[in-house]
């Protein structure tokens, strides 16, 4: 049975992501996230066969989600995923409860639960060894507030030139 490997995320706006690919532009070393890519992970689901698509996905439509925004505040070097991302901190509670709501769906339909605390970010550089100092001593889009539409589903697959994200589904949030 073919399964496919899915995640929930936001996306930034246009306006956003061509803010941080000005940023991205500063490294030339570093393997770049395509702008097509760049996402803030809500959950990640993993491999799913159809079968577990269509009951997430059903549940999901069963829900209201509520709006919010949030702010990512600076740039962080992660050693072990050897990444440079924007980060912030979940303050919004509407955020923390699509968060965990969405986790609690997934593991009552049998997915795994994630071994890390949820922390907003939005990965830009791969590769990366450390953070470099054009980056430490230049923030240029930071401060970046997010106030999303939708929650995706992204379908996530390798291509000869790369891992691409593609939306499968999206569910508004209410004001």
């Amino acid at each position: 049975m073919l399964k496919q490997r899915l995640f929930f995320a936001i996306a930034p706006s246009p306006k956003q992501i061509a803010q941080l690919t000005r940023l991205q532009s500063l490294v030339s070393t570093l393997r770049v996230v395509n702008p097509d890519n760049i996402h803030l992970t809500l959950f990640y689901i993993g491999q799913c066969d159809e079968q577990g698509k269509a009951q997430i996905c059903a549940a999901m439509s069963q829900q209201v989600w509520p709006a919010f925004e949030v702010t990512l505040t600076q740039l962080e070097w992660w050693h072990k995923p050897r990444i440079i991302c924007a980060t912030g901190v979940a303050k919004d509670q509407h955020l923390i409860h699509i968060v965990t709501t969405i986790e609690k769906l997934c593991i009552e339909l049998g997915f795994e639960q994630s071994p890390h605390a949820f922390t907003p970010h939005i990965t830009l550089l791969r590769k990366a060894k450390q953070l470099p100092l054009i980056l430490q001593a230049v923030n240029i889009v930071l401060p970046l507030t997010l106030n999303p539409q939708v929650i995706n589903l992204y379908h996530s697959y390798s291509t000869l030139t790369g891992v691409r994200y593609e939306i499968l589904r999206s569910w508004p949030l209410i004001n």
